[in-house]
């Protein structure tokens, strides 16, 4: 969700990172969890 595409849905994130279908970005952005600081933590460095 933090790359540079102009639209942002399942499909256009999965495409960005060379899947088929957007079966696994759903998958992480429906049922991951997050760990809210590590990924704080992640971005910011």
């Amino acid at each position: 969700m933090l790359s540079g595409l102009e639209r942002k849905n399942g499909w256009s994130p999965a495409e960005y990172a060379g899947e088929a279908t957007p079966d696994g970005m759903q998958r992480l952005f429906n049922a991951a969890r997050w760990d809210v600081d590590g990924v704080h933590d992640d971005i910011r460095a």
